[in-house]
């Protein structure tokens, strides 16, 4: 029988796998039914981001669950939410050194900044 955590890591790279299969639909012009299913499956994509990024730290898993999500993020969910996958996203960028990715975090936090009403932060970043 699997541990508590051996389920919960299955559980977060099944929905992983699910935000991927949701990106090459949106690609592939099917955005609709990409953001109907991204819909449904919400409660559990973010439980799964929650263990990855909070419980356990996982800064890698948590960049591809920033990466795969971003698009649909953008569309449905608050700036509270993505700020906040971003920060669990931005982990792994820092420990990169990565100056061309720090750079694109910064014009997300930047934009994220600008769509909440705060320019004078919007232009710092």
């Amino acid at each position: 029988m699997a541990t508590l955590a051996e389920a919960k890591k299955r559980h977060a790279d099944h929905y992983l796998t699910q935000l991927g299969q949701l990106e090459e639909q949106d690609v592939i012009h099917e955005r609709a039914e990409a953001l109907e299913r991204f819909d449904r499956d919400w409660t559990q994509i973010a439980a799964a981001h929650a263990w990855v990024a909070d419980q356990v730290a996982d800064d890698q898993r948590s960049f591809l669950f920033f990466q795969r999500a971003r698009t649909f993020l953008e569309l449905r969910r608050s700036i509270e939410e993505r700020l906040h996958w971003l920060d669990a996203a931005e982990r792994l960028v820092r420990s990169l050194g990565n100056l061309g990715l720090q750079a694109e975090f910064h014009t997300f936090r930047g934009n994220l900044a600008y769509e909440a009403g705060n320019l004078a932060s919007a232009g710092d970043w």
